[in-house]
């Protein structure tokens, strides 16, 4: 066996154990349950996801799902949807141009004010001095 195949090999079998033993991201991705409400999630983070919806998507009954997500990625189901909504988000500042409201729209806030509110609990400060230090640091005059 080539060497670089071999190294292949090996990474990839320490990073399955490795996942297996550590929650996480990964380790919830293997699980086959935990990666559907994942993916639902990535995919639609504007929809109204509340427990019961996730664990649908997950095909779990609600606490089966809450306490098997929790030991998989140690976080709730509901931190986990906030901070890909919260990453999205913060994307969509950095390099995008919609609207502060339009993208609370689009990751599934029902209004500015209450995207403002998570964001600051999130992140420590509001998305508009994300979405300035963000200009500045390209370049550009925040009035652009």
């Amino acid at each position: 066996m080539r060497p670089k195949a071999l190294l292949v090999k090996y990474l990839s079998a320490f990073l399955a154990d490795f996942a297996d033993k550590r929650p996480g991201f990964g380790r919830g991705l293997r699980d086959p349950f935990i990666a559907k409400a994942i993916g639902a999630i990535q995919s639609r983070p504007n929809l109204n996801w509340t427990l019961a919806a996730m664990s649908r998507s997950a095909g779990l009954s609600r606490s089966a799902f809450t306490d098997r997500f929790r030991a998989a990625m140690e976080m709730t189901p509901t931190e986990f949807l906030t901070a890909v909504r919260m990453a999205r988000a913060t994307d969509m500042l950095e390099n995008g141009k919609m609207s502060i409201a339009q993208i609370a729209e689009m990751i599934g806030y029902g209004s500015e004010a209450a995207f403002n509110r998570a964001f600051r609990r999130w992140n420590g400060s509001p998305p508009g001095a994300l979405r300035r230090s963000s200009l500045t640091a390209g370049g550009q005059k925040p009035d652009d």
